[in-house]
């Protein structure tokens, strides 16, 4: 996390955990799964006699909005193949803490800080409080989600196997725009959709500013091209073809603080460091 104190690890069961480093204690563990939901639809029998005793109009609204969580759930469900997680991280902006995950759901999961949650009176114990437990889910990929990037204050970008991007608000949980991969040939077989795949997204903070437009975006993928694209507008403004041989694939980029020096690394171990002054 932000803190440097707290270890995130996200695993092929879709659940997010929270370790403490200095003891290795599993301090929390979040799932987006009915397990979750299940329990806050259903508390545990001393919580339903108080919530029987209770006619306000706040814990019906609370029970409806639980149980539609419940079937909503429900009803998304898949098996244990599409729960896979391939990226976690940590979200820090003032009063807005969560942990975001991605993966095989095809959705960005939003879980609250729990300690950020449990600060606050009757958290544990309160269906106003258990409800800040529930987690965001925002949906708008049609295949795996296989990166992403955050951007201070709120913005969030996520990269998937069909080659979309799609960059989020997170303070609205709306999608502000989406990259599309290049028009060509459709995509209509498996090694089709694979070489469009977006293995890694950045974005060139320091840059922007420089540039005075929209919020750049760098992506690469399994083609073999380094992207650069327009968070406003969804253009690909400039690509860079042969970033790698035939065959191999750009799997990772990392930008430095000023954003005109831009790291590669290829799926056959190589780095290539990009000058993008130019850009």
């Amino acid at each position: 996390d932000s803190s440097g104190r707290r270890l995130l690890t996200g695993a092929a069961d879709g659940v997010v955990r929270l370790w403490n480093f200095s003891s290795g204690e599993l301090m929390h563990e979040m799932d987006s799964s009915t397990e979750l939901a299940a329990e806050i639809a259903a508390p545990p029998p001393r919580r339903a006699a108080d919530k029987a005793a209770s006619a306000s109009a706040t814990s019906a609204a609370f029970a409806a909005a639980a149980n539609a969580t419940a079937a909503a759930l429900a009803a998304d469900k898949d098996d244990d193949a599409t729960r896979e997680l391939t990226g976690v991280l940590h979200i820090n902006q003032g009063a807005f803490q969560y942990f975001a995950s991605v993966g095989w759901s095809r959705e960005l999961v939003l879980h609250p800080d729990p300690l950020k949650v449990s600060k606050q009176p009757g958290s544990s114990t309160t269906a106003s409080g258990r409800a800040l437990l529930v987690p965001r889910r925002l949906k708008g990929h049609k295949e795996d989600i296989l990166c992403m990037a955050f951007c201070p204050p709120n913005l969030l970008a996520t990269g998937s196997y069909d080659g979309t991007i799609l960059v989020w608000n997170l303070q609205s949980a709306t999608l502000k725009s989406k990259l599309l991969p290049p028009t060509g040939v459709a995509a209509t077989s498996a090694p089709q959709l694979h070489s469009r795949s977006v293995e890694a997204v950045v974005f060139l903070e320091s840059r922007n500013a420089l540039l005075r437009e929209a919020l750049v975006v760098a992506s690469c993928g399994a083609d073999g091209c380094l992207r650069f694209w327009s968070s406003r507008s969804g253009e690909c403004m400039h690509t860079v073809e042969g970033a790698c041989p035939p065959g191999d694939s750009v799997q990772s980029l990392c930008a430095e603080t000023t954003s005109t020096i831009l790291v590669s690394g290829d799926s056959a171990g190589r780095l290539k460091v990009w000058d993008l002054a130019r850009l």
